[in-house]
């Protein structure tokens, strides 16, 4: 309500049956009509004469143009005074503005903590107009821990908060931690939401905890479900179908999905379009490598070309260049390798000291293993354990490994030994075995939490002991004892 159409004389009631005789006034009587509808007339007027004081309107202008996180905080307390729905969006809004203003990512969570927290507050208060507030407030959540990787930290936000509403946000941020059995539990609550949004996000994340599981048709119930709907996250659900198809190798039904994905995709969403060009060039990689290269190209140029979000159009074209890299190396891995040397140093350049995505880290990590693996096909060993160096290197300095960057240090791991095998013969191999040792040992601890795409945790305990016990054939007596 736009209190601007009120004459001051609107407001000099001291009873509503007063307000009522003197709001004669065709702004007072417009005023009125609006909130007659949704309230009754005496109830407007209630209404009307709760916000009398000049000062609230004047506390929520200012809320929309505050600076920083304090003077929200000063807001805040002046308009705390009032226990109208108002004053409540006055606060989550000077909140939201701090966010918008903010330097750093530690100011920025403390603003969004304190506007989540708000409208949860109001939201229990003052009725569902505040879900809107809540659903913005998470998304930015969410947002902000994957840009900065600072999703422990975002989940702290998300513990503080008591309603059931966040709850398919929360699940989102355990899935990327691999924390699926807590995820699911929280999928739970989201799926028996009263409110259709956050009921089809619940299930969309549900589906992707489930088709990382290896539980493949239940994961695709749950997306067919969104999609039926039509309400939500219907983009990711039919790209999370298609993946699944390709995993069956039902070539035609992924193809389907994918033809009806990027039907739905606007125009002007370049990013989105790039993405399911890289699905499309997955579906064809068995079938028609060259056409998949095609497809990967595409997306390559478009990710280049866009400048739409910082990170995530990066993301996107590492996981393109790294497939086409594959694709090159097969007939000129020399080639591949001046290639994707070429994009890491585009795209380092792109983000210019920027914190990586958690995606876009995972893919710059994915071109060194990739890079160490053509070299060591053109013998070139040298430089194959420089990048893997480099590999185990970034990838010590992550405090979260997503389950797919574990399998990935798995797999160089194998490469790294294999390479000292054939470098240095049996004492190389051992003195390598030795240098892992810690990598190996903190990877077995942590695989019981981590389960990569359609991969169980026991069997990559199983890839761990074969690689071991392959080492052992080799070398005798071990070191020490595995």
């Amino acid at each position: 309500m736009k209190l601007r159409f009120f004459v001051p004389k609107c407001f000099r009631a001291k009873t509503i049956e007063e307000f009522l005789k003197n709001s004669h006034d065709p702004r007072c009587v417009y005023g009125l009509t609006i909130l007659e509808g949704r309230l009754g007339l005496r109830e407007a007027a209630d209404y009307i004469l709760h916000m009398r004081p000049p000062k609230i309107r004047s506390l929520v202008a200012k809320a929309a143009k505050v600076e920083s996180l304090s003077e929200a905080d000063r807001v805040a307390e002046s308009l705390g005074k009032f226990d109208t729905d108002l004053a409540c969006a006055g606060v989550v809004i000077a909140y939201l503005r701090a966010y918008r203003r903010s330097r750093g990512v530690e100011q920025g969570l403390q603003a969004l903590h304190k506007a989540l927290k708000t409208a949860a507050e109001c939201y229990k208060r003052h009725g569902e107009r505040f879900l809107r507030y809540i659903k913005k407030i998470s998304r930015d959540v969410i947002h902000i821990a994957l840009r900065y990787n600072v999703e422990n930290r975002a989940l702290l936000i998300f513990d503080d908060v008591d309603i059931p509403e966040i709850s398919p946000y929360k699940a989102e941020l355990l899935y990327i931690l691999g924390r699926n059995k807590e995820a699911l539990r929280e999928t739970e609550k989201a799926i028996h939401s009263k409110d259709e949004e956050i009921r089809a996000r619940g299930r969309i994340v549900r589906a992707k905890i489930l088709y990382s599981l290896g539980r493949l048709e239940e994961a695709k119930r749950e997306a067919e479900s969104v999609v039926r709907e039509e309400n939500g996250p219907v983009e990711e659900a039919l790209e999370l179908l298609a993946r699944i198809e390709l995993l069956k190798d039902n070539y035609p039904a992924a193809i389907y999905r994918a033809k009806e994905l990027i039907r739905r995709i606007e125009p002007y969403d370049k990013l989105k379009l790039a993405n399911a060009l890289i699905l499309i060039g997955d579906i064809f990689w068995k079938k028609n490598m060259r056409s998949s290269m095609k497809f990967y190209v595409k997306a390559i140029r478009i990710a280049a070309e866009s400048r739409e979000r910082l990170g995530i159009n990066e993301a996107i074209l590492m996981k393109a260049a790294n497939r086409a890299a594959i694709i090159m190396a097969l007939n000129d891995p020399g080639r591949a390798i001046s290639f994707l040397e070429s994009t890491r140093r585009f795209v380092l350049r792109s983000i210019k000291g920027e914190k990586l995505t958690v995606e876009l880290q995972e893919e710059l990590i994915y071109s060194l293993f990739l890079l160490a693996s053509f070299y060591a096909l053109k013998f070139r060993y040298k430089k194959a354990l420089e990048y893997l160096s480099q590999l185990f290197y970034e990838t010590s300095s992550i405090h979260e490994r997503t389950a797919s960057m574990l399998d990935l240090i798995l797999k160089a791991l194998s490469l790294y030994f294999s390479i000292l095998k054939n470098r240095r013969g049996k004492e190389g191999l051992r003195r390598g075995i030795e240098k892992t040792k810690g990598i190996i040992e903190e990877a077995l601890s942590t695989l019981s939490d981590l389960y990569p795409c359609n991969v169980d945790a026991n069997l990559l305990y199983k890839v761990l002991n074969f690689i071991l016990e392959a080492i052992a054939r080799v070398l005798s007596p071990l070191p020490y004892s595995l």
